[in-house]
C-alpha cells in the first residue's frame, strides 16, 4: 500500500472510532445525569442528546467509512474487451449462451404447465376462458 493509502485509512478508522467513542460518552452522560436528576429519563435523554448531535456522529461515520472504503479499494483498473476473444478454450469456443437458455426455459415451461394442470384438477384455480 502506499504511504496516502495508509494515512486515509487510518484517518478513517480514526473518523469511526471518534464517531464511536462520542456515542459512547454521551451514552454515559445520559445516564450520569439520570442518576443525578429528578427528571424521568424521556426528558434527560431530550435534554442531553439532540438532533445537531446525532447529525454529526451520522456524518462523521459516513464520511470515515467513505475514506477508509476509498484507501482499501484504490485505483481502479479498466477491463479490456479484447481479452475475452483471445483467452478462449476449446470448451468454450463453440458456447451457445442462447442455445443453452433456451433448454432452460423449456424445462421451466414444462414444471409450470404442470403445476398449472394440477391446481387446475384440485381445483385451487379456475381454468383460464378460451379465446
Amino acid at each position: 500500500m502506499r504511504m496516502v493509502d495508509r494515512s486515509l485509512l487510518m484517518l478513517g478508522m480514526g473518523m469511526l472510532f471518534h464517531a464511536a467513542y462520542r456515542m459512547n460518552a454521551q451514552v454515559e452522560h445520559t445516564a450520569v445525569a439520570e442518576l443525578n436528576t429528578e427528571m424521568p429519563a424521556a426528558e434527560v435523554e431530550e435534554d442531553t442528546m439532540g438532533t445537531a448531535f446525532f447529525l454529526t456522529v451520522v456524518l462523521e461515520s459516513v464520511i470515515g467509512a467513505a475514506v477508509a472504503f476509498m484507501a482499501v479499494i484504490g485505483d481502479f483498473k479498466p477491463i479490456r474487451l479484447s481479452d475475452q476473444k483471445t483467452h478462449t478454450s476449446w470448451d468454450t469456443s463453440n458456447a451457445r449462451p442462447s442455445f443453452v437458455v433456451y433448454k432452460k426455459d423449456s424445462a421451466a415451461r414444462q414444471l409450470l404447465q404442470d403445476a398449472v394442470k394440477k391446481s387446475i384438477e384440485t381445483g385451487r384455480i379456475c381454468q383460464p376462458p378460451m379465446a
